[in-house]
This record gives structure tokens, C-alpha cells and sequence, in this order.
């Protein structure tokens, strides 16, 4: 999406209100080994919401978020792989709508770089998010795919 498409939609309306309800509200703890953690989405709409107002509190929210995911990734957890394919993208894209920069760019790309190709193991098949993505048809090479596309963007 383009800064001209994201600055034409409307900071109204039940989409807009609930966008920033979650933005305004609590985040929650990142964890990479849950596959059913929201903080990534809750990272995102508060990214987005910094990316449509330019309020500073949003990017600071959003910028806290992002770099407090670094590191919750923990080898050998359930389902890493599942976890980590559900989650990054949604850190990669709000890293992007605030236009991470300086260490923190620096630090979360170097993340970003080992975390595609680390061995999280979890499971017996699908332990490493790149090959997940060219080798799963299913949910979990969808999500891995997912977030390897935004990643390596």
C-alpha cells in the first residue's frame, strides 16, 4: 500500500474506531511461542494508526512492540514454526508502516536474517520457517510463506 492509499482512507467510521481501540488499548506480552498470541496484530494496529496519524505515541508504542518481540522465540517450544509463521509478518508490516530506522532497524533486520533459516525444532517435521514455506501446503507453510514474503521484502 502506498502512503497516498494509506493517507485517503477515512479516520472514521466502525473500522476506524475499532483500529484504534485496539492501538489505544493493552498490547499484551509478545510470544513467539504461542501460536495464539495477538500482540503482533495489536502491534500492527497500533502501527498503523501511527502510520495514518503521525503521532508520535503510536510510533513509540509500536516501535517498544516490535523490538519486545525479539527474543520470545525459544527453541524446542510447540509448534514454533506455526507460531512464528502466524506472528512475524504482522511485526515485519508494522516495522514497515513506521519506518523502523537506526539500531532498531539494524537489530530487528539481523533478527529478521537468522530467524528465517534457525532451526526452532518443536515439531518433528516443520522446524525451520524457510523450509516450511517451500515444502508445507498446508496451514503452516501458508503462515510460514506468509511472513518469509514480508520478511525477505
Amino acid at each position: 500500500m502506498s502512503r497516498a492509499q494509506l493517507l485517503a482512507l477515512p479516520t472514521s467510521g466502525s473500522a476506524w474506531t475499532s483500529l484504534k481501540a485496539v492501538a489505544d488499548g493493552s498490547l499484551g506480552a509478545p510470544d513467539l511461542c504461542d501460536q495464539d498470541n495477538k500482540h503482533d496484530a495489536r502491534t500492527l494496529a497500533v502501527a498503523l494508526v501511527y502510520a495514518r496519524t503521525g503521532q508520535a505515541a503510536y510510533f513509540t508504542k509500536a516501535r517498544d512492540a516490535i523490538m519486545s518481540a525479539i527474543g520470545t522465540e525459544q527453541v524446542g517450544c510447540h509448534n514454533a514454526i506455526l507460531s512464528l509463521g502466524r506472528q512475524l509478518g504482522a511485526y515485519v508490516l508494522a516495522a514497515d508502516f513506521i519506518t523502523l530506522s537506526g539500531t532498531d532497524e539494524t537489530s530487528f533486520r539481523a533478527w529478521l536474517s537468522d530467524i528465517r533459516t534457525r532451526n526452532l525444532g518443536g515439531h518433528s517435521r516443520w522446524y525451520v520457517l524457510r523450509t516450511t514455506a517451500g515444502n508445507s501446503s498446508n496451514n503452516w507453510g501458508t503462515f510460514a510463506l506468509a511472513s518469509m514474503v514480508a520478511a525477505d521484502l
